[in-house]
């Protein structure tokens, strides 16, 4: 059983939020200068792939990434595992972090056909490419809107 030494508050900021965080002060080998659990990614809005080594954010600009790296994660593990890793320290120098840039964003390569999700409501619109066939269309269009109550808005 780890027991924690302290708990410490942090105003912690990252993106555009600022919130105040509880951090819990442990003494045990761990490869990781920080561990943040679901409450902590629950106030940053961060959505985390453990398969992906990936961690999705809210920026200003839109959707920021902290990627990991694969291998310098089984190297981190394997040596904790052997208990070899007490007093060593691996770099993260290949983590990116995105999101402190306005991305940019991807352009149509044909003109596109506006169409609204729900009949009278011009907020809601989805594109569809001008150069597919009238009945590919329609049958696009008519996908969409029946399948309506997927999309996140």
């Amino acid at each position: 059983m780890i027991r924690a030494l302290a708990a410490i508050n942090f105003k912690t900021s990252y993106s555009f939020y600022v919130n105040n965080m509880t951090f819990l002060v442990v003494d045990t080998p761990s490869p990781y200068n920080v561990i943040v659990g679901r409450p902590g990614l629950n106030l940053m809005e961060a959505i985390v792939s453990t398969r992906h080594l990936l961690m999705k954010f809210p920026t200003r600009f839109g959707v920021g990434e902290a990627r990991g790296d694969q291998q310098v994660a089984r190297q981190c593990y394997k040596t904790v595992i052997m208990d070899k890793g007490k007093d060593k320290v691996f770099p993260i120098a290949n983590m990116e972090l995105n999101g402190d840039v306005e991305p940019e964003r991807p352009q149509p390569v044909e003109d596109v056909i506006q169409v609204p999700l729900e009949e009278g409501n011009s907020e809601r619109v989805f594109q569809v490419g001008s150069q597919l066939g009238e009945v590919e269309k329609g049958e696009l269009i008519t996908f969409l809107q029946t399948n309506r109550d997927v999309f996140a808005w």
